[in-house]
């Protein structure tokens, strides 16, 4: 593949397209406990995600208020957690 192009697979059942990285933004690259890695695809050796951190930038969904350079350790996704239930801990 030449340099500037990426291999995009998307949810829909379409086949992996080739794309110039000048048409496409990166959103999300979460790397999460446990996944496997590699630095290329045809790499024979792969490594596996033991630990990593990250610094954030946050914006509320309704008032577009933004925080920036927070560190990952204290977010936490809004799926972790249920109504009724009291988080203890640093958020």
């Amino acid at each position: 593949m030449e340099r500037g192009f990426v291999e995009v697979t998307f949810v829909n059942p379409s086949p992996p397209q080739i794309i110039s990285e000048d048409h496409i933004t990166v959103v999300d690259r979460s790397l999460h406990l446990g996944d496997v890695v590699k630095r290329r695809p045809e790499d024979m050796m792969s490594g596996i995600v033991a630990g990593g951190k990250m610094l954030l930038t946050l914006q509320h969904t309704f008032t577009g208020q933004t925080l920036e350079n927070v560190e990952s350790e204290y977010v936490r996704g809004a799926f972790d957690f249920c109504e009724g239930i009291q988080f203890k801990g640093r958020i």
